[in-house]
């Protein structure tokens, strides 16, 4: 069965605002969807950045710690992490990541708009 990619891409936005994949190195290679809305920051803006520079310091270590623990053909989430950008405006996210295997180590994630964790 073939499946086209539009088709593919709806399924995913059905449950997400933006799409990024994270190469092994840990930049992000690909953002795709409502990443101002979401973030703040421009789609263009946040490829080729660290994930690190994108999350909060604050959940860093949880996101570290998914996607260490992160293999072939596994998912794990969602979780909620607050992104990083101007204070005075907390952003946070429902993340949810996959491991496709054959993909050379790059994780798929998912961001859907969430509540802020309270501090």
């Amino acid at each position: 069965m073939t499946i086209a990619p539009q088709r593919l891409l709806g399924f995913a936005f059905a449950s997400a605002d933006l799409l990024i994949e994270i190469s092994p190195a840990g930049q992000i290679e690909l953002a795709l969807g409502a990443s101002e809305a979401l973030s703040g920051s421009a789609e263009t803006a946040l490829v080729g950045r660290d994930w690190r520079d994108f999350i909060d310091s604050r959940d860093t270590p949880l996101l570290e710690a998914l996607l260490d623990g992160l293999t072939d053909g596994r998912r794990a989430g969602p979780v909620v992490v607050s992104l990083s950008g101007d204070p005075a405006t907390e952003r946070a996210a429902s993340l949810s990541a996959f491991r496709l295997p054959g993909n050379n180590g790059v994780v798929s994630c998912v961001l859907s708009r969430a509540r802020p964790n309270a501090s």
